[in-house]
């Protein structure tokens, strides 16, 4: 999912002091369209039309000269307005699509990994039946505990996130795709999700990725194991910036 990313010190910009507060508004939107939907910082003028916030006044502020010196937020174009510097602090359509595809690259080695695990595993349980089911995540997750997870969809979509990128880290870290047990993952990472911020979870799955100790070492360090030692991992993070 693309980000319409707005500098913490934005708001401090003389240029969006100067907007009054629909035509800020109007800006806001306009940048949302240009993430939602990949134009680059392009606006149709027929687009624009259709914001909540527009207004010929609004549009007048954002397309004029507010502070002396330095050019408008909006550039007038034959179609419409373009954003200015868009792309200094968006990510670019191609840049998006290409991220875009790159996950979806990165699920299928996941999923084909773990197809091939499983498939190994129905081999030997069936006395030799290799089973050709394909497994994924959703597949392995009883359905009552996934109804009753599905009713929150923020920590659901938080979960799954940080399956995705504790994959990343692993091949970034260790060279080889994460193999694990989908559903004591996703398990265990209900309850990392459920204790600690985003930002925290990313520092403990890199900390666990190099955690040099027998038990993380042995073995495929899987998300039950990191969510094991995540408690000590904090206080480590901690000491450490202490020191």
């Amino acid at each position: 999912m693309p980000w319409v990313r707005i500098d913490e010190n934005a708001m401090d910009d003389p240029k969006l002091i100067a907007l009054s507060a629909n035509a800020f508004r109007l800006w806001c939107e306009g940048q949302s369209h240009c993430q939602k939907f990949l134009t680059d910082g392009l606006i149709p003028l027929s687009v624009l039309k259709g914001l909540r916030y527009y207004s010929s006044a609004s549009l007048k502020l954002l397309t004029s000269i507010l502070v002396p010196g330095k050019g408008p937020l909006w550039h007038l174009t034959e179609t419409g307005v373009q954003v200015h510097d868009y792309l200094d602090w968006n990510d670019s359509r191609a840049a998006v699509l290409k991220a875009r595809e790159e996950a979806k690259a990165r699920k299928r080695r996941w999923l084909d990994a773990r197809a091939g695990s499983a498939s190994g595993d129905a081999f030997h349980q069936t006395g030799g039946m290799r089973s050709e089911t394909r497994v994924s995540l959703c597949d392995v997750v009883c359905s009552e505990d996934r109804a009753e997870r599905e009713g929150r969809s923020g920590e659901t979509n938080r979960v799954q996130r940080f399956i995705d990128r504790y994959g990343e880290l692993h091949e970034h870290y260790l060279g080889v795709a994460y193999l694990g047990n989908p559903q004591k993952d996703y398990q265990a990472a209900c309850e990392l999700v459920a204790a600690f911020d985003d930002e925290t979870l990313e520092k403990i799955a890199v900390y666990g990725l190099n955690d040099t100790s027998a038990f993380m070492s042995q073995g495929t360090r899987t998300v039950t194991k990191l969510k094991s030692q995540a408690s000590g991992y904090v206080e480590a993070l901690k000491a450490r910036k202490l020191a």
